[in-house]
């Protein structure tokens, strides 16, 4: 076989061992963080059902929070969120870099990393890698049903660089899907 094909299949095999256990690094390390969700089911015929995920961190109006300002779109942002008495989650500052480095953070706080999406007047959309969760095939319409009926929630693991992956999905507090590694 080629000697470069072979450094390809290497690189190609690295890569996506990298991305597998990144996603499991920080399902196993992170801080697990409850958020509730606003989704959305859709039907991929390539990839099967999935639901769209959207809570109050994805949506964050600048003149609301601390923190850093004149973001722009593709930016990478860093969200620092904390706890509630409710148990809710409220973003409470926004920041070019990860304010983790430069002093501890409190109890009941995580920084996210994510991207800006869009603007739109003061209000930043973000991503953070958490919007879109592939569920057991046929439970996309008892999802689809249960919005507005039910509380959906969705739960992430955040590391220490900010990394977010989804553990799992709730309904009324009760596990509807679970993430696995396949």
């Amino acid at each position: 076989m080629n000697k470069r094909l072979l450094i390809l299949l290497l690189i190609l095999t690295l890569s996506l061992a990298w991305m597998v256990g990144n996603k499991l690094w920080t399902l196993k390390t992170g801080e697990i963080v409850e958020l509730k969700a606003e989704p959305v089911d859709p039907r991929s015929l390539f990839r099967g059902d999935y639901v769209i995920i959207t809570t109050a961190i994805h949506r964050i109006n600048q003149e609301d929070v601390g923190g850093d300002r004149e973001f722009h779109k593709n930016d990478v942002i860093f969200t620092l969120i904390g706890e509630q008495p409710d148990n809710s989650w409220k973003v409470l500052s926004i920041h070019h870099h990860n304010p983790r480095k430069e002093q501890p953070l409190e109890k009941q706080q995580i920084v996210i990393k994510g991207s800006v999406t869009r603007i739109s007047g003061s209000t930043y959309h973000t991503s953070y890698g958490i919007e879109n969760y592939f569920i057991p095939e046929n439970s996309g319409k008892e999802i689809e049903q249960a919005i507005g009926k039910h509380q959906i929630c969705v739960r992430i693991a955040v590391d220490k660089s900010g990394n977010a992956a989804i553990h799992s999905l709730l309904m009324d507090g009760n596990t509807l899907s679970e993430e696995g590694l396949f």
